[in-house]
């Protein structure tokens, strides 16, 4: 009875074994599969700008003290700014501000007797020669702060009159307004002095006859 495998023989006449494999599939490597492709990058995206965050200002802190400083610090400037005005319009009237007000002509030093009644009405002479008359007196008596009180009518009164008296006779305005200036400094001076005063008036007071 034969084998119930029926081999073939190779070619070296040797039986071949149905279930043994070939030299040609034991060296080849199996078919390699399909490679994977490398897992991709994940992109990563760009964090949102950030926007600078404003810094609130300092809060500005006063103590009281400094405010009272501040404060008396205000007031004295105040102060100060009503004494220079006070003083500014006590100053006599033959200062700076008066060179604005000079007459137009030559000043006059000296006018024939009886030229100013002739040249200006009585009741103005008349009025200036009673103010000049009080302000000697008040000199005389020492009372320094009544003449300059009284020398003050005179200015107001020949000023508000110079625009009618000056186009009567430039003249006579001149040479009266020269004798005016000259007691009006005598009287206002900062360092009075009664003889300096006494002869300014005088002087004055013989002008207006």
């Amino acid at each position: 009875m034969s084998d119930p495998m029926n081999t073939t023989p190779d070619a070296a006449g040797e039986p071949q074994d149905p279930g043994a494999a070939t030299a040609e599939q034991i060296a080849a490597p199996p078919p390699a599969g399909p490679v994977a492709p490398p897992p991709a990058f994940e992109q990563i995206a760009a964090p949102p700008p950030v926007e600078p965050v404003a810094t609130p200002p300092a809060a500005v802190t006063t103590s009281p003290g400094r405010e009272r400083v501040m404060v008396g610090y205000f007031a004295a400037l105040a102060v100060a700014t009503a004494g220079l005005l006070t003083w500014a319009s006590a100053q006599p009237h033959g200062t700076a501000p008066a060179l604005a007000e000079a007459p137009s002509g030559p000043v006059v030093e000296t006018l024939p007797a009886g030229e100013v009644t002739k040249a200006f009405p009585a009741e103005d002479l008349q009025n200036f020669r009673t103010i000049v008359t009080d302000t000697l007196g008040k000199v005389s008596a020492g009372d320094q702060a009544g003449a300059k009180a009284r020398i003050t009518d005179l200015e107001s009164a020949w000023d508000n009159a110079q625009s009618r008296l000056q186009p009567m006779n430039e003249t006579a305005w001149s040479f009266l307004d020269g004798k005016i200036d000259t007691a009006l400094k005598a009287v206002r001076t900062g360092t009075p002095d009664a003889a300096t005063e006494t002869q300014a008036l005088t002087d004055l007071q013989n002008a207006l006859k």
